[in-house]
């Protein structure tokens, strides 16, 4: 792996709906060229550890499945997905385009309860991490500043986390 991984742990509304959401997932994945491998067994196929790091977090979040976003499909890590959506190096990181849409597009998807995303350049110790509860804005905000977290030695985890978004449909809009 040469860089961060992006788990998302998707909490599903109804079990059943497993597969229509994972599907939404892997096209909102695919529509902006990131990668998408769903599932602990396969995520964790190159690291037992992180394979028991994902189930973990699956049993601790009650989610419904968990899938790693990647760089593009033949890729491990996320290295380029957080790098281009730190403002640090690029001002432009709100646009729709990157990571920001990606995460407001996941935050739409009908049929999920909740998302959780584990941002970490160190898959073993993520379970380990501080859990934080934000609104999708304030994760997209703090995924802005990763790279200058990252920088600040005196960050104990830099900008790596546990993020428990917290999910709401706004009067008269419907998740898609």
């Amino acid at each position: 792996m040469a860089g961060p991984v992006l788990w998302v742990l998707v909490g599903l509304e109804n079990p059943n709906d497993d597969i229509e959401v994972s599907r939404s997932v892997a096209g909102a994945a695919a529509s902006r060229g990131y990668g998408a491998v769903f599932g602990a067994p396969l995520i964790g196929a190159w690291d037992p550890e992180e394979k028991k790091n994902i189930e973990a977090f699956e049993r601790d979040l009650g989610s419904g499945f968990a899938v790693s976003i990647t760089d593009h499909p033949l890729q491990t890590s996320a290295f380029e997905i957080i790098r281009r959506g730190s403002s640090y190096r690029y001002p432009s990181a709100d646009q729709p385009s990157g990571i920001a849409g990606f995460v407001r597009d996941l935050a739409r998807i009908r049929g999920i309860r909740s998302l959780t995303f584990v941002v970490s350049t160190d898959p073993d110790s993520a379970f380990e991490m501080p859990k934080h509860q934000l609104t999708v804005d304030e994760f997209v905000s703090h995924l802005s500043r990763y790279e200058e977290l990252e920088a600040d030695p005196r960050a104990e985890f830099w900008g790596d986390g546990v993020f428990e978004l917290r999910l709401k449909s706004p009067p008269n809009e419907e998740r898609s």
